[in-house]
C-alpha cells in the first residue's frame, strides 16, 4: 500500500496479522473464570434453584453476548468511532454522576421497584449500601 492514499500497491501483499497467542490467553482466562464461578456457586445454586450449574450458564450467556459486540465492533474501522467520541465521553459522563445527586434511600427503593435488575443492582444496593446502578428512571 502507498503511504498516501492507501491504496494497494500491485505485487505488495497486505499484511493480515491476527494475534493467536492473545486469543489463547482470552480463551484460558474465560475457561478459568467459568471453573471458579461454578467451584464457588454450585452449592449455592443447586440450594436456590435445584440446578447447580445455574450461575455457570447465566454467565456463558452473558459472555457469548459479550463476545458476538466484540466480535462485530472489531470488524467496524476504528476511525468511524472518532465522530462519536465526544458524546460518548459526555454521555458516560452523565452516567457516573446520575447517582451523586440523590440519596442512599432514595436509590434503594427505586432500585426496589426497578423490573430491569441488570448486573443485579438489587443486591448490590444492600450490600455495599452506596454502590447502585441508575437504569431503572
Amino acid at each position: 500500500m502507498s503511504k498516501k492514499n492507501n491504496t494497494p500497491v500491485p505485487g505488495k501483499k497486505r499484511n493480515n496479522y491476527f494475534d493467536y497467542s492473545l486469543l489463547f490467553i482470552i480463551i484460558f482466562l474465560l475457561c478459568f473464570g467459568f471453573v471458579m464461578l461454578y467451584s464457588t456457586s454450585s452449592y449455592n445454586a443447586q440450594i436456590k434453584f435445584q440446578d447447580s450449574a445455574w450461575y455457570l450458564k447465566k454467565q456463558v450467556k452473558a459472555t457469548a453476548i459479550g463476545a458476538l459486540a466484540m466480535a462485530i465492533v472489531a470488524v467496524i474501522d476504528y476511525r468511524i468511532w472518532k465522530r462519536f467520541a465526544k458524546f460518548g465521553y459526555i454521555l458516560s459522563l452523565i452516567c457516573i454522576s446520575s447517582n451523586s445527586f440523590r440519596k442512599r434511600d432514595q436509590r434503594c427503593q427505586k432500585m426496589d421497584r426497578c423490573r430491569f435488575r441488570l448486573f443485579s443492582a438489587r443486591r448490590t444496593c444492600k450490600a455495599c449500601g452506596d454502590t447502585v446502578f441508575s437504569l431503572c428512571y
